[in-house]
């Protein structure tokens, strides 16, 4: 008999934390996107979203979404590029300073990468 073994990856949502004004990637986060794109790399039928976000306490809506879509946009290069994830798994969605999930500047300046079941 045949012994079929199958690859089952559980993402939870990960959120990579930038600088005030920054949309420059730490060697900390890239240590975890590395962990992301192996996992998404295992379910090649699946796609992600990259949520972007800026706080809503400094920069004008203007700047914010800019800077969201910045940061959006390294991640979405860091993942397909350094790792050789599929882009076709993955899209964006930059909301600058719109949608602030969680409570304190600090940490609105995320994104957040969501499995898109």
């Amino acid at each position: 008999p045949e012994v079929v073994k199958e690859i089952h990856a559980i993402l939870p949502d990960l959120a990579i934390f930038f600088e005030i004004g920054k949309a420059k990637l730490t060697d900390k986060s890239m240590i975890n996107l590395g962990y992301v794109a192996d996992a998404i790399k295992q379910v090649p039928d699946r796609k992600f979203i990259i949520f972007a976000s800026a706080d809503k306490e400094t920069g004008t809506p203007e700047f914010n979404q800019k800077l969201s879509e910045k940061r959006g946009n390294a991640v979405f290069e860091a993942l397909t590029q350094k790792f050789g994830v599929n882009p076709d798994q993955l899209g964006v969605q930059a909301v600058g300073s719109s949608d602030q999930r969680f409570d304190g500047a600090a940490l609105n300046r995320v994104v957040v990468i969501e499995d898109n079941k």
